[in-house]
């Protein structure tokens, strides 16, 4: 009966171990700098990172991001002629039930448009379409996409989200190569998460790359992994111990 507590208790710990932070966040911005013509320019944006296929982890985009309390401003560049695609849901969901905004930049014109999906099949235009500004460019094989667009939606059709600062979220990207129009993606990431900070918060550093940031998360305490090892240790000492009286 001991040893069954003990290891009841190192699943309980484990499990509240692994639940991690949110990969990264998005920022508050005035927008003071931001420009929507197609150029990502220095301290445009609060926060830029890598995105990475979820088939092989080669990168295939760069997003740079923050919000001003009402909208959030987008900017996505890849080396890429198609379209490039934007997912946010319920933490923990994927498609299923996702808004989506997919854009694209054709005869040097962008095209962005609302969607809603409601699984891994092809999303659907969205009947009330949300306002999207925002500016594309294609140069020598490479686009870059900005797009503000709202926090929260007016659409009574249910096939929006309305987005809370100070909440986390899932969120996904997904592209295609060479095709404007929308077909199967070339990539796309894995699920991922952020937390849409308040204006208390402040970038720890420009450019992150999701999983894998070079200093402790500011939701992570550092002695964290020294606690939970040594607690291992200590469970793995119990253990043994009593296992002779067995």
């Amino acid at each position: 009966m001991r040893i069954k507590l003990y290891v009841l208790l190192l699943i309980l710990l484990f499990h509240f171990q692994v639940v991690k932070a949110a990969d990264t966040t998005l920022y508050y911005s005035d927008f003071s700098n931001l420009v929507l013509d197609g150029t990502v320019s220095e301290n445009e944006y609060p926060t830029t990172f890598d995105v990475t296929a979820a088939s092989d982890g080669s990168k295939f985009l760069s997003v740079s991001w923050g919000h001003n309390n009402t909208h959030i401003a987008l900017a996505m560049t890849g080396q890429l002629s198609g379209w490039i695609g934007f997912g946010m849901n319920e933490p923990g969901k994927g498609m299923a039930g996702a808004d989506m905004i997919i854009s694209s930049v054709k005869d040097g014109k962008l095209i962005s448009k609302d969607y809603f999906s409601t699984g891994n099949v092809a999303p659907n235009e969205d009947a009330d379409q949300i306002t999207i500004q925002g500016a594309g460019k294609e140069e020598n094989g490479i686009t870059t996409i900005e797009i503000i667009f709202p926090l929260q939606s007016s659409d009574t059709a249910g096939q929006d989200h309305n987005w809370e600062v100070g909440n986390t979220y899932g969120f996904f990207f997904a592209a295609h190569e060479s095709s404007d129009e929308l077909t199967y993606h070339t990539w796309r990431s894995n699920l991922l998460t952020v937390e849409i900070a308040d204006s208390s918060k402040t970038p720890a550093q420009s450019t992150v790359q999701l999983g894998e940031s070079g200093q402790a998360s500011q939701d992570e305490s550092p002695i964290a992994p020294i606690l939970f090892w040594a607690f291992i240790a200590f469970i793995a000492f119990v253990v043994w111990k009593n296992s002779k009286y067995y």
